[in-house]
């Protein structure tokens, strides 16, 4: 089923992603944000232009990708005060014009995802950085594109306490966490009550993964449809 398990009318979402079996609550999926950015530079060949004369654009991305990457870990040191410790910024596409080795790039693209509920300070953050790399680097910043901007969505309490006890009955170690990713159940979030439970992805010493994770996947089975009558 791959990201989705017992996908049904309560958008329950079971997921191969940790080390324990864990019921996700409170802010149950990340607040995730794409971003396009484009620099212009003069490009050229890598023999003929010396470094000081050089508008490389492929420096300016590389340099905003680490901005990003600082920017993130900001938060997390409360130097810039977003109020989370939970953000997190991937540049995972980087391409340059026209690359060949012996070629200054004369454009770069990069994309960047953020992911947090507060991701608003970050994105302006990346965007001033954007401007003075591109000053400083002497290139043209082109493009500067939020792609997507998703709102976060809440675990539904009472899945989330039918799941904890399912696992109390069966004994099975959980604990209760945030996902950041972008999942199916922010989308499910929006027409129905949503809860995730998260399962191992790991190998035990001598153990394959096709002789340890089919038992997992049965064990965390075994908590999609016990709820409480309670609840």
């Amino acid at each position: 089923m791959g990201e989705v398990m017992g996908d049904g009318c309560d958008g329950r979402d079971g997921r191969d992603d940790r080390g324990r079996l864990v019921v996700v609550s409170g802010l149950g999926c990340g607040a995730p944000a794409s971003i396009k950015v484009t620099f212009e530079g003069n490009g050229g060949h890598a023999g003929a232009a010396l470094m000081p004369e050089r508008n490389d654009a492929g420096l300016a991305a590389a340099e905003l990708a680490l901005a990003a990457a600082e920017l993130a870990l900001a938060v997390e040191k409360h130097v810039l005060d977003s109020g989370s410790i939970d953000t997190v910024g991937t540049v995972g596409i980087l391409t340059l014009h026209p690359g060949a080795i012996n070629s200054i790039p004369s454009i770069a693209h990069l994309e960047i995802d953020i992911d947090e509920s507060r991701r608003n300070l970050v994105i302006e953050k990346i965007h001033q950085s954007a401007l003075a790399i591109a000053k400083k680097r002497q290139v043209i910043l082109s493009e500067f594109e939020i792609v997507n901007q998703d709102p976060p969505a809440l675990s539904d309490e009472s899945i989330t306490k039918a799941t904890e006890l399912a696992c109390q009955e069966l004994n099975l170690t959980h604990k209760k966490t945030i996902s950041r990713a972008y999942h199916d159940s922010l989308f499910m979030a929006r027409v129905s009550p949503m809860g995730m439970i998260f399962i191992p992805c790991y190998k035990v010493e001598g153990l394959s993964e096709t002789d340890v994770l089919p038992k997992v996947y049965v064990r965390s089975a075994y908590t999609l449809p016990t709820p409480d009558p309670t609840l």
